[in-house]
C-alpha cells in the first residue's frame, strides 16, 4: 500500500470516529447542541444555520429540530430572471450541502439526541485564517458592543470605528470578531430600542433631560387632535449666546422623510409671507404649523432669534418679522 493510500485510511478511520462520537452524544437542550455543532463546525471551516424545528401536536412544544451548513439550499430561479434588474447579482453562497444535524427530544430520558447526522460537505471548506467571517462564527462581546456606543456618542463614524476596534486587536481584522456589516446593525437595533416608544416621544424625552442639565434651555410642542407631534422648539443657552455674537437665524427643514409620515411637503412662497405680514391663516390649511411656530416662538420666548423647524421658503417670509419688536 502506498503512502497516499494509507493516508486516505487514515483520514477515513478518524472520520468514522469523530461521526460515531457525534451520533452518541446528548444534550439538555437544543440551544446547548447549537453551541457544540457551531464550536465543530468552525474547527472544521464551515458555518452553521438554523433551520426546521417540529412541534407536538398536544403540547405544541418543539420535539425536533434541524441544524445545517450555511451553503445548504439553492438560490430560487425566480431571482435570476426579475424584469428591469440593474443591479448585478449576489454571488452565489449555497450549493445544496448535504450536510445536517437532527435532534429529538425524548420523554423518558429528558435530554435531547442526536436522530441524524450527515457530514459529507460538497464545497471547498474555509482555511483556520478564515473562518472566524462566517457569519455563525462572527460574535460582538459586551465589551465591545459598550465601547461602540461610547465612540458614537462623541461623534465617531462606523468606519472610524470599525478603525479603532481593528486597532485594539493588534490591526487583525480576524481578532476583532465580527466585520463592518455587523457594526452598522448593532447601530441600527440600539437605535430602534431608543425609540421603541415612539420618535417624537424619545426627542421630547431628550428635551425634558437637556432641561434639566441646562437652565437656559427651553422647549415647546404642539400636537393634534391625534396626538401626534405637530410643531417642536427648542433653544438652549449657547444658541442665546450664538445669536448676540452673530445674529443669524436657523432654520431646520421640516420636509425630511415626510412620506415616512405622510406629510404634505409643499408651501408656496406667497402664502408664507401672507401668513407672517396679515397673520390670518383660517383658510390655509396646510400651512397653519408653519405660523404657528413662528408665534409661539416670538409670544412664549420673546428672544431676538428664531430656530424653528420650517420649509426654507421661511427664511425668506421670517424677514418681514421685526424680532426686536417682541424684547
Amino acid at each position: 500500500m502506498s503512502p497516499q493510500d494509507d493516508n486516505e485510511v487514515t483520514q477515513t478511520l478518524e472520520e468514522l470516529a469523530e461521526y460515531e462520537d457525534i451520533i452518541q452524544r446528548t444534550f439538555s437542550s437544543d440551544e446547548e447542541c447549537y453551541d457544540f455543532f457551531n464550536k465543530f463546525a468552525k474547527t472544521k471551516g464551515f458555518s452553521v444555520r438554523k433551520s426546521k424545528v417540529w412541534r407536538s401536536k398536544i403540547t405544541g412544544c418543539i420535539i425536533s429540530r434541524q441544524f445545517l451548513c450555511s451553503k445548504t439550499g439553492v438560490r430560487d430561479e425566480k431571482y435570476f430572471n426579475l424584469p428591469n434588474r440593474k443591479r448585478k447579482h449576489w454571488p452565489l453562497t449555497r450549493f445544496e450541502c448535504p450536510v445536517k444535524l437532527v435532534i429529538r427530544f425524548s420523554r423518558e430520558m429528558d435530554l435531547w439526541y442526536v436522530d441524524k447526522y450527515i457530514d459529507s460537505h460538497n464545497h471547498e471548506l474555509a482555511r483556520p485564517n478564515e473562518t472566524t467571517f462566517l457569519r455563525s462564527h462572527r460574535k460582538m462581546t459586551e465589551w465591545q458592543k459598550n465601547e461602540i456606543i461610547g465612540l458614537q456618542k462623541v461623534g465617531l463614524r462606523k468606519h472610524q470605528i470599525m478603525d479603532v476596534m481593528v486597532q485594539e486587536s493588534n490591526g487583525d481584522h480576524a481578532e476583532v470578531g465580527f466585520v463592518p456589516r455587523d457594526l452598522y446593525n448593532f447601530s441600527y437595533l440600539n437605535k430602534c430600542a431608543k425609540i421603541i416608544d415612539g420618535d417624537a416621544n424619545a426627542v421630547l424625552q431628550n428635551t425634558r433631560q437637556r432641561q434639566l442639565e441646562d437652565c437656559e434651555f427651553f422647549f415647546d410642542y404642539q400636537t393634534n387632535s391625534e396626538g401626534r407631534l405637530v410643531n417642536l422648539f427648542w433653544c438652549d443657552g449657547q444658541s442665546r449666546l450664538d445669536y448676540q455674537a452673530f445674529g443669524d437665524l436657523l432654520i431646520f427643514d421640516s420636509t425630511y422623510r415626510t412620506n415616512k409620515y405622510t406629510i404634505n411637503n409643499w408651501v408656496a412662497s406667497e402664502t408664507c409671507i401672507r401668513i407672517v405680514e396679515t397673520q390670518t391663516h383660517d383658510h390655509l390649511n396646510h400651512a397653519d404649523h408653519y405660523y404657528i411656530v413662528i408665534t409661539v416662538i416670538i409670544q412664549n420666548i420673546c428672544l431676538r432669534f428664531l430656530i424653528t423647524f420650517a420649509a426654507p421658503i421661511l427664511f425668506f417670509a421670517s424677514k418681514t418679522i421685526r424680532l426686536s419688536h417682541c424684547c
